[in-house]
């Protein structure tokens, strides 16, 4: 299983599947105003299995487990908490 988009793990991936290795990617596929993450064609093309992320999060199927992956974010800073809740990390 890669993570990743990058076009540069297509010969890894062909050494692998030499080996009678089958290789899945997954991988973010997403626009925002300044940045545009994708995969490279190649790798897609070249791995067995291939795994948008982002559409499943989007996926109503999907959602529920997406929401329980990630717990929201303690807006205290580490400073900010008192002894026992360090202790608690």
């Amino acid at each position: 299983m890669l993570v990743t988009g990058d076009g540069d793990f297509v010969p890894l991936v062909r050494a692998l599947m030499k080996q009678g290795i089958r290789v899945a990617v997954a991988y973010f596929e997403y626009e925002t105003e300044n940045y545009r993450s994708f995969i490279n064609d190649r790798l897609l093309t070249v791995c067995n299995y291939a795994i948008n992320i982002n559409a499943l999060e989007r996926d109503k199927k999907y959602q529920p487990m997406f929401k329980s992956l990630f717990r929201a974010n303690n807006p205290k800073s580490i400073d900010d908490r008192t002894y026992d809740d360090r202790r608690a990390i």
